[in-house]
C-alpha cells in the first residue's frame, strides 16, 4: 500500500475519533435509559376530576421526549398554574445517584392578572409572581402545549404564544396551584418519542468527524502540505477533544447540537496548525477561540443565583420550593397543613445527627407532641453545604409567605469562617421579618459553632431574642429537649 494511502486512511481514523470523543459529551447513563413510549390519558368520569391545590401538586414522574399535550383546566378566583416542562432532576442510574440542580421551563395560566406565558426556573423561584396568561376563574380553559426538542409551543384559551427554548430535549411533567385549586377536567399526551435520536449518535459524529477530516485533508494538499506534516498534526484534534469533553458535566441533559458541532470544528482546525506561517496561525486563532467560546457558553450551567439561595446541587429541592414543600426525613411537609409550625434553619449539618431517628427535626416533634399534646410541623431546609445568610435568604424567599410560629434560626460547625458583622445583619433581618409577620423567634447555637458566632447569638439573646445553647457532647434527644421547653412558650 503507498504511503500517501496509509496517511490519508491515518488522518481519517483521527477525524473519526475526534467525532467520537465529541458524541462522548453525551452522558454515559442517558444512551441506555428509555424515554417512555406510551400515549397518556386521564380518565375521569363527571364529579371525579383531578384537582390540583397548593398542598397536592400533579405530578407526571414518566420522562418524554417529543409530544402534544391537550388538557382542559378550571382556575378558582386569583389562582395561578405553573405547569412545569421539559423537567429534568437527580435520579438513579445503574447503581450512581448524580445529584445537580433540578431544571425546568414554567409555563403559568392565571385567573388573577395578566402575567408573562413563559418564565424561566430562576424567575419562577427568585421573582415575585406576577401572573401569566390570563384566564376567566370558574370557566374552563383549554391548554394545547406541543414539545419539538428544546422548543416549546403552547396555546391557551384561544390565545397563541410565543415559542420558548428550553434546556432539554426531555423529561416529566408536574402542574402546581398557588393561591387556590385548579381542576383538571381532561388531560391527553401524545408521545411521539425522542427528538431526532440520530443527531447524538456515536455512529453520526464518527462520519462527522473523518468527514471534517477528509475535507482539511483535500484543502491542505491543495495548498501544498506535505504527508508527514498531516500525519504529525493529526494528532491534536482527538487528543483536543479528549481533553475538552472531559471539562464538561451535562447534568443526564442531552449536549445541544450547535455546542457540539463547535467544538468539533475548534478541534478539527487545529489540523491547519502544521503550515506554521503567520496567516494561518492568524487563521487558526480567529476560527478556534470563538467556537471554543460558543460551545463553552452552550455547555456551562449558568446556576451561580441558585447556588447563592439553596448551595450547590439541591437537586428536586428546586422545584419543591417552587410549591413551597420541605423534603425532610419522614417526607414532604405541606405549607397548608393544620396546626402550629416550627420551622428549622441551619441546614443538615446541624440537625441530621446520624441516622434517621436521630434528626432534630423529628426527634422535636416527638418531644413537641408530647409536652404539647398537639401535633407540631417541623420542617427543616435540607440544605447540604448551608451558611447563615443563605439560609435565611432561602427562608425568606420560597417560605416566608406561609404561616410559621416560630423560626428557630440556628447555627453550628459548618458555619466556621463566616464574619461575625454578617451574622450580625442576618440576625437583624431575621429579627424585622419576623416582627413584621407576627413569628416568633429563637437563636439556637450548637457546641461546636465557632466561638466568635456563639458571641453574636449571645449577644442578640441579651436584646431580647430567645436562645438556646447547645451542650457540649449532648445526645440528640437531649438537644431536641432543650429546644422543645424554649419553643413552648413560644407557641399560640
Amino acid at each position: 500500500m503507498r504511503l500517501s494511502t496509509l496517511a490519508l486512511v491515518w488522518c481519517l481514523f483521527c477525524g473519526a475519533l475526534t467525532g467520537a470523543f465529541t458524541a462522548g459529551l453525551v452522558p454515559s447513563g442517558l444512551r441506555g435509559e428509555p424515554l417512555e413510549t406510551e400515549d397518556f390519558v386521564l380518565a375521569r368520569t363527571k364529579g371525579q376530576e383531578k384537582r390540583i391545590t397548593p398542598t397536592q401538586w400533579w405530578l407526571e414522574p414518566r420522562r418524554y421526549g417529543d409530544f402534544d399535550l391537550w388538557m382542559d383546566v378550571e382556575l378558582g378566583e386569583n389562582v395561578d398554574l405553573d405547569v412545569l416542562l421539559r423537567q429534568v432532576e437527580p435520579r438513579i442510574l445503574g447503581a450512581e445517584w448524580l445529584p445537580f440542580h433540578g431544571r425546568f421551563s414554567v409555563l403559568r395560566v392565571s385567573s388573577r392578572t395578566r402575567g408573562p406565558a413563559w418564565v424561566t426556573r430562576d424567575q419562577a423561584l427568585l421573582e415575585p409572581h406576577g401572573g401569566g396568561v390570563e384566564v376567566a376563574a370558574g370557566i374552563p380553559a383549554s391548554i394545547k402545549i406541543e414539545a419539538r426538542g428544546r422548543v416549546l409551543r403552547a396555546n391557551v384559551a384561544g390565545q397563541r404564544l410565543p415559542e420558548c427554548l428550553a434546556d432539554d430535549v426531555y423529561g416529566m411533567l408536574t402542574m402546581i396551584a398557588h393561591g387556590g385549586d385548579v381542576v383538571v377536567h381532561s388531560l391527553r399526551i401524545d408521545n411521539h418519542g425522542p427528538h431526532r435520536p440520530w443527531l447524538w449518535s456515536r455512529a453520526w459524529w464518527i462520519a462527522l468527524g473523518g468527514l471534517g477530516a477528509l475535507s482539511l485533508v483535500a484543502i491542505t494538499r491543495a495548498r501544498g502540505a506535505r504527508w508527514h506534516d498531516l500525519v504529525g498534526a493529526s494528532f491534536a484534534p482527538p487528543l483536543l477533544a479528549w481533553l475538552l469533553v472531559r471539562r464538561f458535566d451535562l447534568e443526564l441533559g442531552w449536549p445541544p447540537v450547535p455546542a457540539m458541532l463547535c467544538l468539533l470544528t475548534a478541534c478539527l482546525a487545529t489540523w491547519f496548525l502544521q503550515r506554521r506561517s503567520a496567516a494561518t496561525l492568524g487563521f487558526v486563532f480567529v476560527l478556534v477561540l470563538p467556537c471554543f467560546g460558543a460551545a463553552e457558553v452552550q455547555l456551562r450551567r449558568q446556576d451561580h443565583r441558585l447556588d447563592a439561595l439553596f448551595g450547590e446541587r439541591a437537586g428536586s429541592q428546586i422545584s419543591e420550593a417552587l410549591g413551597g414543600l420541605v423534603r425532610g426525613p419522614l417526607g414532604l411537609h405541606d405549607p397548608g397543613r393544620p396546626g402550629p409550625r416550627v420551622f428549622l434553619l441551619g441546614g443538615q449539618p446541624l440537625y441530621d445527627r446520624g441516622d434517621r431517628g436521630d434528626h432534630l427535626e423529628v426527634l422535636l416533634a416527638g418531644a413537641l407532641r408530647t409536652t404539647t399534646g398537639r401535633v407540631v410541623d417541623v420542617p427543616c431546609l435540607p440544605t447540604a453545604l448551608p451558611t447563615p445568610d443563605q439560609q435565611w435568604r432561602l427562608f425568606a424567599t420560597c417560605y416566608g409567605r406561609y404561616r410559621t410560629d416560630v423560626v428557630v434560626f440556628g447555627v453550628g460547625a459548618d458555619a466556621e469562617g463566616f464574619a461575625p458583622d454578617e451574622l450580625r445583619r442576618t440576625i437583624e433581618q431575621a429579627r424585622l421579618h419576623c416582627r413584621e409577620h407576627g413569628v416568633r423567634l429563637l437563636l439556637f447555637a450548637d457546641a461546636a459553632a465557632p466561638a466568635p458566632l456563639r458571641e453574636v447569638l449571645q449577644q442578640a439573646a441579651h436584646d431580647g431574642i430567645g436562645f438556646v445553647a447547645g451542650s457540649p457532647g449532648a445526645l440528640p434527644r437531649t438537644l431536641a429537649d432543650e429546644l422543645a421547653k424554649a419553643i413552648v412558650p413560644l407557641l399560640p
